[in-house]
């Protein structure tokens, strides 16, 4: 307690929970105001009190056992006070309690009215995306409706082109179609018109001979010389009006230009041929090949699966590896003829 009989707020009771502070303090108010004021100058004053004249009337012997009653009722209601106040809790701890609840209290607060305005916060964002995201949404969709109406004109008109080159395709289609019978009849009678033509200058080149190696003189006579040289050496009796043609042509090597030879008949030319090996010294007789037949030969002979080619009155003949003889023609097709021979 302090001067003036005012109650220390300092310790609240915590022996009873159900009574709050402020019934506790009443407690103590109502238990001071039962005292006189006399008494409660004595009690709150600092000074002893002041000690009275005995007097010796009969009304203050009985006065004074009241008074002492009351003061021992005093006591011993201040000693149990006193021992209630042991119990008590401290104004500090009052105070840290009240800040601890206080700022619970506010952060909870906090938490509520910042959930509350996130909440009121997001929904308010959400409703101006959605309305945004509607106008949007709106204008895409107008400006593609404009788009799609424009393109579906676009289509349209690619349509109609796309069926104009249909047509066109289908007519140039048959024209090819017809182009391609046209140039199949044209190629096989280009091949037939080649074989035709290969035939005819080898039939022409039947009675030739053709000769390489023979040396060149400044005054030489090929008819005279040649027949004096198949008589004397060859053993042949060869007159020179037998030989229709004689000359020389562009080629060989080292001035010595190839002599083509033309008998009077395939006879006399089968002779002459027949003495290569007995005249191979002085020069080589071989057959007046086409060149379409000499690349015939030769495309032949590059080929594995056929052994040997020759050429052989006025036609090209191939042995397969098998064994096995073939004509050839210049227009065949090389590997498509001997593709069935297993190597």
């Amino acid at each position: 307690m302090e001067s003036n009989g005012q109650v220390i707020e300092e310790n609240i009771s915590t022996e009873n929970p159900k009574e709050t502070p402020k019934e506790q303090r009443k407690l103590v108010q109502l238990s001071l105001d039962n005292i006189s004021s006399t008494l409660k100058k004595a009690l709150i004053s600092d000074k002893p009190a002041t000690k009275k004249t005995k007097r010796t009337s009969s009304t203050d012997t009985v006065g004074e056992i009241i008074i002492g009653d009351e003061l021992k009722s005093i006591h011993e209601r201040l000693d149990e006070m006193s021992e209630q106040m042991k119990c008590m809790v401290h104004k500090t701890d009052i105070e840290e309690i009240v800040k601890k609840t206080v700022k619970e209290t506010v952060d909870q607060l906090k938490g509520e009215i910042k959930s509350e305005l996130m909440s009121e916060m997001k929904e308010e964002i959400m409703s101006e995306l959605k309305t945004e995201m509607d106008e949007c949404i709106g204008e895409s969709a107008a400006n593609l409706s404009e788009k799609i109406g424009v393109n579906s004109e676009k289509v349209d008109g690619i349509n109609l082109d796309v069926d104009v080159l249909r047509e066109k395709i289908v007519k140039q289609s048959t024209e090819i179609r017809h182009l391609q019978e046209n140039l199949n009849k044209t190629s096989k009678m280009v091949q037939s018109a080649l074989e035709l033509a290969n035939h005819n200058q080898q039939y022409s080149q039947k009675n030739n001979i053709k000769i390489v190696g023979w040396k060149e003189s400044p005054r030489e006579n090929l008819r005279s010389d040649l027949c004096k040289i198949l008589n004397d050496k060859g053993g042949l009796d060869i007159d020179p009006s037998t030989v229709l043609a004689i000359h020389r042509i562009p080629g060989g090597s080292r001035g010595q230009r190839p002599v083509i030879v033309k008998f009077i008949n395939s006879e006399i030319k089968t002779k002459v041929i027949k003495k290569r090996q007995t005249l191979k010294s002085v020069f080589m007789m071989h057959e007046h090949v086409t060149q379409m037949n000499v690349n015939l030969i030769k495309s032949l002979k590059e080929n594995e699966r056929v052994d040997s080619a020759w050429y052989f009155n006025c036609n090209v003949y191939a042995l397969d590896i098998n064994g096995d003889r073939h004509k050839v023609e210049i227009c065949d097709d090389i590997d498509q003829k001997f593709r069935h021979i297993r190597l």
